[in-house]
Order: structure tokens, then C-alpha cells, then sequence
């Protein structure tokens, strides 16, 4: 839980893990703006489905990434934390740490080098689950999680954060955070909360996730340890370019609805906006009407978009962090900046995935504004969730 600019000509490269966050994008001329909402909420629910991140093999590497049930030295037991926020706690918290991991899907996968964490109500739960040979599976969830939240978080404390890396083989980077507050108009942190009412239903609620996304000066075909060296040796500005700053968070109570330009009269959200995820035929649904919030934060686009589930999302691909069927289209706040296509500003964008197709591909469509009630239709690819 990723991960969100596109180009259809590229082959997919997203991935079934449990890290993601923000996506990658492309030197096209189109951006998605949609795609770090819709891989934030695909990185939550198949960090908590079944397994989790399984090991696998690799087609283009021979890392192996460890699942939430392997016991390798990547892969720490459950235990306190301390750092960033976080005081000591007993246990609750199963720690990732994949160095220079690669995931076996598309010919060219995505590299990470990630610190991930999952804080559990209690160390009894994460033992119980760390302990099992299935993870997230409905007996274990009966058994040990029912009516429980876990939390999905980035970083290990101190400064860990500016490790994390999820990296494209098209040029491009992403830095998930959840550890500071950060949005331009409404400061949000906290990660991803996933709350189990019964063993085939869970709810999703994104408390904050900050996702930076950058772009390499040279270089296509790159890796984080590369990179990293790099920004040791050089001038950032020598080595990196920013393409998007995003801050992602589910609509919750008292948030403003934006009905109008000025705080003072606008009217607020009495409850959260938690995303149902359902568990249909073995696969999970997230079921339509949940309202996730997307902050853009660079200073010459600020905007916020209101992406709303408006058809069913199917996750019915085994393998991928993308849904296989359903709808999420993203309403842009008027009062403020909305995004362009082409030069022509739009005002609502909406990501069509229809069954039989591959992984991440989607119909995009952006619409209004100069863009016109038809828009533009076009295919597209999107990359990793988050």
C-alpha cells in the first residue's frame, strides 16, 4: 500500500506488494492525477489479503523479496518502535525492510528499497499473524484481527523515511511518508488504517500519505542504490527533477466539502469516508461511493481533487495491485488550480478498467473545463501503487 504520469506505449510494471504508494509516471505529456489515490487504496488492500507480498521469482533479478511470513534478516519480528513520532510500544509492530528488492511482474519490474511497517493492535495479533503460514486469510482474521484495525506506515524512525524508494525502470522515483504532516490546504499524516468487521469485509480509511515523485536527469534504466550514491555526490538538482508533490487522505468528519470558496460557510463531512472492501468470488471489491482526497502541493498547480468510487473497483487479477474492473473519477475544486491536458484545463478526470485487460491498463478521460463535456479519451498504463 502503490504507487501514480503514464504512457500507453510503456509495458506495466506494477506489482502485487504491500509496499506502494504514489506512482511513477513517463515523459509524456499527460499526467494521471488520479493514480496516487486509486495505488494508495490498491497498496491497503493487498497488503491485507491473503499472504500479503509472497516471495517469487524474478525475471530480470535474482533478489528475492520476503513475504509478511518469511523469516529472513529483512524481515524483523514483531517489536517496539521508537522514532518519528512513534514512543515505545509493546511488540505491535512487524517491520519490512527490502533492500534492493525486485517483484516479478511485466518484463521490466519496479525496483524498491523500502522500509515498511504494520502496527497491530496488540503483539498478540502480530505474533498470531507473523506466526501463521497464510497471513490475512479469513480464519486468521476470524481468529485473531476481527473488529481490529492494523495501521500500514513508512519509515523506521529518525531520518529512514528519505530511504524509501520505489523506482520505475523508465526514469522515475517516488518518496512515500507518512510520519509528517504535510498538504497545502489540509495538513494530513498517520498512513493507512484497515479495519476488519468480519472475516470477508474489511474498511479502509487513508489517515495521510505523502508522496513526492521525481524524474532522473540522465539515464533510464536505474536502481535506488545508483540513485542514492548519487544524491551523496552530487547536488540534488544535478541528479533529480520534481514532476509531482501529492498528499493523499480519505474524506473524514468535519473535513470541508468545498460547496463553497470560504471556510466559514462551507458545510462539513459528518462521518469518514471509509472505503468497504468486500471479498466477492475470492477477489476483493471495494465497493462504490468512498471519497478520497488528493492534494497537489507544487506551488504553480496547487489543487485538490475529490476522487470518488463511482463504479465498483473489481481487484480480480491474481498478481496485480490494479483493479481488473470498475470506475474512480476525480473532481477538481474550481476555487483553486485545476490540471491541464494538453494546455487546456479540465475539471474532472476518470479511470475506466474493463475486464480481460492487462495489468494497469485503463481508459483515461479528462474532461471539462477547455477540455469540453466530450474531452479527451485516450489509453493508458499505469505504474506502482503505493
Amino acid at each position: 500500500m502503490k504507487l501514480f504520469l503514464a504512457k500507453a506505449s510503456l509495458i506495466a510494471v506494477p506489482v502485487a506488494s504491500l509496499f506502494f504508494i504514489g506512482s511513477c509516471g513517463s515523459n509524456d505529456s499527460y499526467e494521471i492525477w488520479s493514480e496516487s489515490a486509486l495505488g494508495s487504496l490498491g497498496g491497503a488492500i493487498l497488503a491485507t489479503q491473503g499472504t500479503g507480498l509472497k516471495a517469487r521469482t524474478l525475471p530480470t533479478s535474482t533478489v528475492v523479496c520476503p513475504s509478511i511470513l518469511n523469516a529472513t534478516a529483512e524481515l524483523a519480528a514483531c517489536r517496539s518502535m521508537v522514532g518519528n513520532g512513534i514512543t515505545a510500544n509493546p511488540g505491535e509492530y512487524l517491520r519490512r525492510s527490502l533492500i534492493m528488492c525486485q517483484f516479478a511482474f511485466g518484463t521490466d519490474p519496479a525496483w524498491w528499497r523500502t522500509y515498511h511497517l504494520t502496527k497491530f493492535p496488540t503483539q498478540a495479533a502480530c505474533d498470531n499473524i507473523h506466526g501463521s503460514t497464510d497471513g490475512f486469510t479469513s480464519a486468521n482474521i476470524t481468529a485473531f484481527l476481527l473488529g481490529a484495525t492494523v495501521n500500514l506506515e513508512y519509515g523506521l524512525g529518525g531520518n529512514g523515511d528519505q530511504q524509501n524508494i520505489r523506482f520505475a525502470q523508465n526514469g522515475e522515483f517516488i518518496y512515500p511518508y507518512t510520519f509528517a504532516d504535510s498538504g497545502w490546504i489540509e495538513p494530513r499524516k498517520g498512513g493507512t488504517a484497515v479495519t476488519f468487521q468480519t472475516a470477508t469485509e474489511r474498511r479502509i480509511f487513508i489517515t495521510g500519505i505523502h508522496v513526492e515523485g521525481y524524474q532522473t536527469l540522465y539515464g533510464n534504466v536505474r536502481n535506488p542504490t545508483e540513485l542514492l550514491a548519487d544524491l551523496v555526490a552530487k547536488p540534488a538538482d544535478e541528479v533529480r527533477k520534481v514532476r509531482w508533490d501529492r498528499t493523499i487522505n480519505s474524506e473524514a468528519v468535519n473535513d470541508r466539502l468545498y460547496t463553497t470558496l470560504s471556510a466559514d460557510t462551507d458545510t462539513v463531512a459528518t462521518s469518514n469516508s471509509q472505503v468497504i472492501v468486500q471479498t466477492v468470488g475470492g477477489f476483493p471489491l471495494a465497493k462504490s461511493g468512498a471519497r478520497i482526497k488528493t492534494q497537489h502541493n507544487l506551488t504553480y498547480h496547487r489543487s485538490l481533487g475529490i476522487s470518488s468510487i463511482t463504479v465498483d473497483l473489481k481487484y480480480g487479477t491474481t498478481g496485480c495491485c490494479w483493479p481488473s474492473e470498475g470506475e474512480l473519477t476525480t473532481d477538481f475544486v474550481s476555487f483553486y488550480n485545476v490540471p491541464s491536458g494538453g494546455g487546456k484545463p479540465f475539471t474532472q478526470e476518470v479511470l475506466q478498467f474493463t475486464a480481460g485487460s492487462e495489468c494497469g491498463a485503463v481508459t483515461l478521460i479528462q474532461r471539462g473545463g477547455e477540455l469540453g463535456a466530450a474531452g479527451k479519451t485516450r489509453s493508458a498504463q499505469l505504474y506502482h501503487c503505493n
